[in-house]
């Protein structure tokens, strides 16, 4: 005899500020539940003690020193990945993550280059901290989410969100160091992330003036295919 085993799915979403990426995973997270199917959606930086220190660092006066903050956000994934992350996969529950080590890459190698470090000492950093993470995450995303939009929109829609922040702000409001760089800047970003997911086989969700709103759908169809067991399960041994 057999039974049907499920394979719950670890799916990062991922994309610079201002990209919709938030946006893009609730709604694909509202498309797998529509498919019947288990699912969370995680945040980084995550609300425990690490994520609050990294949120506290990249909105404060820069102490700690920027080249410091990589390393809290990925002390703050490993501290997710062990405390929810796993326990739920393990549950057979499908997660998806706003936010996993791409991004920390991506930020890290933009905010050393913007403070003058050579290329060479901000690779050699990221490898450093790409290493230090595996040590203590071993299990990989079953897949990446890329989602994209051109310079010109996203940062558009940061000065929209600093202004609604601003205006519903009792204090004096000021954006985190990331999302208050200049537009060269977030252009960087961009060109990072397309070289980083240039080498993978991500799903990468981009348009013009953002994405369609098609496109959980057409994502979340794309993981019913590449993952036959996710949903109608494989035979195992009884």
């Amino acid at each position: 005899m057999s039974e049907t085993t499920k394979r719950p799915l670890f799916v990062v979403i991922e994309g610079p500020d201002g990209s919709g990426k938030s946006n893009f995973a609730a709604k694909l997270l509202g498309e797998i539940h529509r498919l019947g199917e288990q699912a969370v959606l995680l945040k980084t930086p995550s609300e425990y003690f690490t994520g609050s220190n990294a949120r506290m660092a990249i909105e404060g006066d820069g102490n700690p020193i920027p080249e410091t903050w990589p390393f809290l956000f990925a002390a703050d994934m490993i501290n997710l990945y062990d405390v929810d992350i796993s326990p739920l996969l393990r549950s057979g529950i499908t997660v998806l993550v706003d936010r996993w080590l791409p991004s920390t890459l991506v930020y890290q190698r933009a905010m050393m280059l913007e403070r003058g470090w050579p290329l060479h000492d901000a690779r050699e950093a990221g490898d450093m901290l790409e290493r230090y993470f595996g040590l203590f995450v071993k299990r990989s995303p079953d897949a990446d989410i890329h989602v994209h939009a051109p310079t010109d929109i996203r940062v558009a829609r940061l000065r929209d969100r600093h202004e609604s922040e601003r205006d519903s702000s009792d204090d004096d409001w000021s954006p985190d160091w990331f999302e208050g760089q200049k537009d060269d800047f977030h252009r960087q970003v961009g060109l990072l992330y397309e070289q980083h997911y240039s080498r993978s086989d991500a799903i990468t969700v981009i348009g013009k003036d953002g994405w369609e709103e098609s496109e959980p759908r057409r994502v979340a169809a794309l993981l019913e295919i590449k993952f036959p067991d996710w949903l109608n399960g494989s035979a195992q041994p009884a």
